[in-house]
């Protein structure tokens, strides 16, 4: 059987303009509605290799622009990744957390006693 891969971006892209999931967008110290130009950089980082992910065409469909707070993968093992690298992505880019996105991050980062996280902020 083949598998059709997508290359995902981490963060929804349109989570560099401050919402896409359905609720109110928290505020943003990256919020980057204002600046075109970052909003395009946040949308094509290549410059930190977990903005990127390459997933099949089902888990892409199934989390849409969803966040931690309504959608985690499916694959236990990838969940330390998972939350890593989104947390890291938002660090990155200087992006908020809502409550419900943190209490999401928060339960599954404890079952990640030994992940570390180390981030270059964004240019």
């Amino acid at each position: 059987m083949a598998w059709a891969l997508r290359c995902r971006h981490r963060r929804p892209a349109r989570d560099g303009e401050g919402g896409g999931y359905g609720r109110a967008p928290p505020p943003s110290v990256g919020d980057h509605r204002s600046r075109p130009a970052r909003r395009e950089a946040y949308a094509d980082d290549l410059g930190d290799p977990r903005a990127l992910a390459a997933v099949t065409a089902r888990s892409n469909r199934q989390k849409a622009d969803q966040d931690p707070a309504t959608w985690i993968p499916p694959h236990a093992p990838a969940l330390c990744r998972y939350v890593t690298e989104w947390t890291a992505v938002k660090l990155r880019w200087g992006l908020a957390a809502d409550a419900e996105e943190q209490a999401a991050l928060s339960r599954v980062a404890e079952g990640c006693p030994n992940a570390t996280i180390e981030v270059t902020p964004a240019p």
